[in-house]
């Protein structure tokens, strides 16, 4: 990776706490929660955003 002058939050949009982030192995943001409070319906959200990458 690469150095940079921001911080791990600020190079994820400043998301608040608590925030459920898919980053994919070159470091960009997959997909995150739209919610606060995480919930099944958050969490399958999720695993149908991993089974379309994982192709």
């Amino acid at each position: 990776g690469e150095n940079t002058q921001f911080s791990v939050v600020e190079g994820f949009g400043n998301p608040v706490t608590p925030t459920v982030q898919l980053i994919g192995q070159d470091g960009i943001k997959m997909w995150q929660s739209k919610s606060y409070w995480a919930n099944f319906t958050m969490v399958q959200e999720a695993m149908d955003v991993v089974e379309k990458i994982a192709i």
